[in-house]
């Protein structure tokens, strides 16, 4: 799949054969190969979430395009999702960033037992512990009684660390 780092279509190709709503996400084909397709939704979801158009043997991320059809230029760095939904392509929910960057703003893994991303329950202590990685270090943000008051500081000390790329989401 094409990332958009090697881009064989243009802008003014893009322009001409989808329509991309900003306010909604949604991509419409203006012009296929397959008429049928005409004034239908542009592309499929992948697993991940993600939306791939294609376009002849090139597949491209939608979030990529949405980029490119909004500022007028392939992207050289990551789109990020801000909410971190791959599946919300708005315009205003996406944004540049480095890899670093994106890697901050992902969301919690399935294994995570706490259910926060960044607390861990530490039985030698009885007690939660909060905790960061940024760029291979390990930021220790204390122990805490509750699970609650973890995931607060983990809140606290992600924005302090990671600002506005941080991924906050509280215990369910």
């Amino acid at each position: 799949m094409n990332t958009g780092n090697r881009v064989s279509c243009s802008l003014p190709f893009l322009l001409s054969r989808i329509q991309y709503n900003p306010n909604t996400g949604e991509f419409i084909w203006l012009t296929n190969r397959i008429s049928k397709f005409v004034g239908k939704p542009a592309g499929w979801w992948l697993k991940s979430g993600y939306r791939v158009i294609q376009f002849g043997d090139d597949k491209y991320l939608a979030h990529r395009i949405a980029w490119t059809l909004m500022t007028g230029g392939w992207p050289t760095e990551n789109i990020d999702h801000r909410d971190g939904n791959p599946r919300n392509n708005v315009f205003g929910n996406l944004r540049a960033a480095t890899q670093a960057e994106n890697v901050r703003n992902k969301t919690i893994q399935r294994n995570c037992k706490s259910g926060v991303q960044g607390v861990v329950w530490r039985d030698e202590k009885q007690k939660w512990m909060a905790y960061i990685n940024r760029n291979g270090r390990f930021f220790g943000l204390g122990y805490f009684d509750t699970l609650a008051e973890a995931a607060d500081a983990r809140r606290v000390g992600a924005l302090r660390i990671h600002g506005e790329f941080a991924y906050v989401a509280r215990p369910s």
